[in-house]
């Protein structure tokens, strides 16, 4: 409808687009999680020994890695579903999605040479952090793999999360607001 770029509270959407703060905590114990979630698969086979027992098995490895990976990516969805869960109820309690609809240029003044929609925005914005959640994820089993220990890739992990937190929150942007900023230097999505 022509009258619904009307009803979109656009202070609303605009609050909650900046609040780095909420976002990066949000994100950074996401990704915590997710560290200490993944960590401890693989490292599990040296502390109960069971090397010796898995090469006599036919199959036995590759099973086992198998389950093991599926373990962290089941885990990694659920904490990402959570944490974006909670900024998704955020967004629905400004209008209950009523103007989803409606291009992004229309009210935030920026000149966008895009049609992009708020619920294309906001989709955008969601896929990006579950791509970095997985990232994380690989990132966290790869290392847990080489190093073989839960402590030492735990350490790496959240020290790497922690300095991109520190630093995002420093430059007081988070995920939205550099995909906004991007659209506005290049003009497209």
């Amino acid at each position: 409808n022509f009258y619904d770029k009307f009803l979109v509270d656009e202070l609303s959407y605009i609050d909650l687009w900046y609040d780095e703060q909420t976002d990066l905590v949000g994100f950074a114990l996401g990704a915590i999680a997710i560290s200490l979630w993944c960590s401890g698969i693989y490292p599990s086979e040296d502390k109960k020994k069971i090397f010796p027992l898995l090469r006599t098995t036919q199959n036995g490895q590759k099973k086992l890695n198998r389950s093991k990976n599926l373990c962290a990516f089941v885990g990694t969805v659920s904490v990402a579903i959570l944490v974006q869960l909670s900024q998704l109820m955020e967004y629905y309690y400004i209008d209950g999605f009523k103007v989803i609809g409606q291009r992004l240029s229309d009210f935030t003044m920026v000149n966008l040479d895009s049609n992009l929609t708020i619920g294309g925005f906001l989709l955008l914005v969601f896929v990006l952090k579950f791509i970095l959640f997985f990232a994380i994820m690989v990132v966290t089993v790869a290392l847990s793999r080489l190093l073989r220990s839960e402590m030492i890739t735990n350490i790496v992990v959240i020290g790497i999360v922690l300095l991109l937190f520190i630093l995002l929150y420093y430059l007081k942007t988070d995920i939205s607001q550099i995909l906004l900023n991007q659209m506005v230097v290049y003009g497209k999505v």
